[in-house]
């Protein structure tokens, strides 16, 4: 009888421990409630979980709201991940890639953002996507070629109290500053012919490099 006690109580638990238990879907449902009330944090953990049961068959659209509430909460490192994955998958892939060039970004990590960059703007040659890396790529070299200009600025300023034996080498530095400036600005108007600001800024390099 009391053998008989414990099989039972055994039973119930177990048929209880069931009963509790959440499914992947469950999980994904709850993670998308988490969304609604703008709760991202609490989305992630549940889409975590899902993540955990549904093993190499992920759901791929929960792969990508992972990635945008990874986002929100400012785990770069995660969203990096999970929109790489969207993008593997091949969801939403060029949201996917274009978000991953803005982490970057927001990383720092320079080098990472201009190939990622570069390889948008050689892979998606049409619609809203393709014009979004045209003009980051041209924004990028813009910026790398106003900062060019800016020190040969500097050196051209610091030419008004230079000692006569230092001209020939500040002028040298000022010419290849302008130079490299003027390279990285005609890579902006080759993205993009009608960049304004890159157009402005070339005019200027110029202006100043016939100064010297």
């Amino acid at each position: 009888m009391k053998r008989l006690a414990i099989l039972l109580s055994v039973v119930l638990s177990t048929s209880f421990a069931f009963g509790q238990d959440k499914t992947a879907d469950q999980f994904k449902n709850e993670g998308n409630e988490f969304v609604r009330q703008k709760n991202y944090s609490q989305a992630l953990d549940s889409y975590n979980e899902a993540f955990k049961l549904w093993g190499d068959k992920p759901d791929t659209a929960t792969i990508f709201n992972a990635a945008i509430c990874a986002l929100n909460v400012k785990n770069y490192d995660m969203a990096l991940e999970y929109f790489k994955k969207s993008s593997d998958f091949g969801y939403k892939k060029a949201d996917a890639d274009f978000r991953i060039t803005q982490i970057y970004k927001a990383q720092k990590k320079d080098e990472e953002y201009f190939n990622a960059v570069k390889a948008g703007y050689e892979n998606y040659k049409n619609g809203k996507t393709a014009m979004l890396f045209k003009k980051e790529l041209c924004k990028y070299y813009r910026n790398k070629g106003m900062a060019q200009f800016n020190e040969a600025a500097g050196i051209v300023a610091k030419m008004q109290t230079a000692k006569a034996d230092q001209m020939d080498k500040l002028k040298a530095e000022a010419k290849t500053k302008f130079d490299e400036a003027k390279a990285l600005l005609d890579k902006a108007l080759e993205v993009d012919p009608e960049d304004k600001g890159a157009k402005e800024i070339s005019a200027k390099v110029e202006a100043s490099k016939a100064t010297l």
